[in-house]
């Protein structure tokens, strides 16, 4: 059995602490960057002064506070994170989408985030984002056993696989990352032929 990439980072955002509305949003910035930099979101002042909060620039990630304000982070995250999902010092330091963090292969985080900070941005990041929920990425043998057991499946690298379209469409992003030879294994496991168009 397997399991969309949808339903995969859900899991894998509880696994980091994320509270479920927000696991579940579409859009969201990667805690691992606002936990650090606009927890001043949550904070009293942003309640009870929006002055002091400047409206978004043309990034949706990006925001300016005109005065300091206390950080005061609104959820805490896990102290148990696997470390192919721990975040890389990127991570921390550049916006990005929270989807990327789903994924437990860091070098092909890190490369989706440097090349989408290029201005102009490096490709069409709703374009990737589409192509893994597209089957583009897939989870295998989560379909059986508790629920603690699929959260478990779904974080280990070892059962992601990418299709060869998307390998061959994003081969910048996977090559060297762990992602396509892992995705070969499971095509032999399969019986299929390597080199094999779909």
């Amino acid at each position: 059995m397997k399991l969309s990439f949808y339903a995969a980072r859900i899991q894998n955002a509880l696994h980091l602490g994320l509270p479920i509305f927000l696991a579940q949003k579409e859009d969201g910035i990667s805690p691992w960057y606002w936990h650090t930099r606009f927890s001043f979101l949550v904070s009293q002042e942003a309640f009870t002064d929006p002055s002091s909060i400047t409206q978004p620039s043309t990034s949706s990630y990006e925001f300016t506070v005109q005065r300091p304000a206390p950080r005061q982070p609104c959820f805490i995250m896990s102290s148990t994170i696997i470390s192919d999902l721990s975040p890389t010092p990127l991570q921390q330091s550049h916006a990005h989408g929270m989807y990327l963090d789903m994924i437990p292969f860091p070098v092909f985080r890190d490369r989706a985030i440097m090349l989408l900070s290029t201005d102009p941005p490096a490709f069409d990041e709703k374009e990737l984002k589409m192509d893994m929920e597209n089957e583009g990425l897939m989870v295998w043998g989560v379909g059986h056993g508790s629920t603690d057991r699929a959260a478990s499946l779904v974080r280990d690298k070892r059962n992601w696989e990418c299709s060869r379209w998307f390998y061959k469409k994003w081969k910048l992003l996977v090559d060297g990352s762990g992602l396509e030879e892992q995705s070969q294994w499971w095509r032999m496991m399969r019986g299929e032929d390597d080199n094999d168009d779909e």
